[in-house]
């Protein structure tokens, strides 16, 4: 050979594929993804060269199998297709329903009575005697509008079991005032199921107004401190003057006002008295801790005290909340 010819043979490039050139200058998962797709070609070729293969009662057979199996599948997904249509038809239902119904004042609506009952429960056990907190009034509003055959305290006395005053201890301890107190007011409640309502009354009724105290020492300045008397009667009413009534305005604010207006029993308990005057069975505080009083321990009082010291316990929660 010319060796001009040998040189230009040898400068011509190297007999390789397209395909190999381009594969490598593919990447990893490119490389899988095209070695996969290979893969199933080749498989799909050897299938079509065995059904070729097959005589026409091999063909027939394997037909008339794959033909049961898509017809099994058709009948076992026609309860699904309906569903979905059945699913598709109320949904339409419910929109059509839901575009003339205004959620807000159905809302509202429902809120208003739900309030309406609270408010008559309260009012019911406030004419009876019985100062019940909002938190308690929540899991018992009904019950007292319910039973109106029976006198509230009849009602009240016998809701209030073990149960429920662990419910109300439960919300006691979220007041930094009561921790202190914890003790005093368990075993008040031990005497008042055990029907020992003296114990009851003599010890939870002096907290009443240790509570508005601590609470009042907490938010008023030393020289406001040294203004007040001393009486229970000054210090609830401070409570209720400086602090409640500035609160906003909300049901739950609503409730607590009137909890502390003279009509209710936790001014009755601490209305000024002259003990010259008093009877055995006076039921305030003055005549009570002072002797003079000897014959008001029974079981509606008992109660009467151990809902009204939740009762304030409450309104300060509620004043003290962020």
């Amino acid at each position: 050979m010319d060796k001009n010819k040998q040189d230009k043979e040898s400068l011509k490039p190297k007999n390789t594929s397209k395909s190999s050139v381009k594969l490598s200058l593919l990447s990893d998962e490119q490389r899988a993804l095209f070695d996969a797709t290979k893969s199933v070609n080749e498989s799909f070729g050897k299938m079509k060269e065995v059904i070729s293969n097959l005589s026409e009662e091999q063909y027939k057979s394997l037909y008339e199998t794959i033909k049961s199996i898509q017809d099994s599948l058709e009948r076992s997904l026609a309860p699904i297709h309906e569903f979905a249509k059945e699913i598709d038809k109320k949904n339409e239902e419910l929109s059509n329903l839901l575009k003339g119904f205004d959620f807000s004042s159905k809302l509202n609506e429902y809120f208003k009575e739900i309030r309406k009952t609270y408010r008559e429960a309260f009012d019911i056990a406030k004419s009876g005697g019985y100062l019940i907190s909002p938190e308690q009034l929540f899991e018992i509003a009904g019950i007292i509008t319910k039973d109106k055959e029976k006198s509230v305290g009849e009602v009240l006395t016998t809701v209030y079991n073990e149960e429920m005053f662990e419910n109300m201890l439960d919300w006691a301890n979220e007041n930094t005032y009561f921790r202190g107190r914890k003790t005093i007011f368990e075993e008040s409640i031990k005497a008042y199921l055990n029907g020992w309502y003296y114990l009851t009354i003599y010890s939870l009724l002096p907290q009443i107004e240790g509570v508005i105290w601590d609470f009042l020492i907490t938010h008023l300045e030393k020289e406001e401190l040294n203004k007040i008397k001393g009486s229970p009667k000054e210090k609830k009413n401070i409570l209720i003057e400086d602090y409640l009534s500035n609160t906003p305005e909300s049901f739950f604010a609503e409730l607590l006002k009137e909890g502390f207006k003279d009509d209710s029993i936790i001014s009755v308990l601490f209305a000024d008295q002259n003990l010259l005057e008093c009877n055995s069975d006076e039921f305030n505080r003055h005549s009570i801790l002072h002797g003079v009083s000897t014959q008001f321990a029974t079981k509606g009082n008992a109660l009467r005290i151990m809902l009204l010291f939740d009762f304030v316990l409450s309104a300060i929660r509620y004043l003290e909340k962020p």
